[in-house]
């Protein structure tokens, strides 16, 4: 949120942390910056340009359940998407035939 606040793009942001908004979603990029907007704690240690060391045990508790959900999220997609593929590829063998 520190980089936020100094005007660095939020997609920018999820780039160099290595969740590319294009995988992850925009709309969740969105959501997760909102979400941190509302957190008094993490604004706080952004506003005073303190790191994830400053904030409250709970609140990085919080955030790596948040972070937690979200990749269990993005991992129940990925699999989806392979079993739609899988799927697919059974189907053209099939017509192929």
């Amino acid at each position: 949120m520190r980089r936020y606040l100094d005007g660095e793009r939020p997609s920018s942001i999820f780039t160099s942390a290595g969740l590319s908004p294009a995988i992850v979603g925009r709309k969740r990029v969105e959501r997760n910056i909102a979400r941190w907007k509302a957190d008094s704690d993490i604004m706080a240690a952004a506003k005073i340009g303190g790191s994830s060391g400053s904030l409250s045990s709970e609140t990085r508790e919080r955030l790596v359940s948040v972070q937690l959900g979200q990749i269990r999220s993005l991992m129940c997609q990925v699999l989806e998407l392979k079993d739609r593929i899988d799927a697919l590829e059974r189907q053209l063998k099939k017509i192929q035939v």
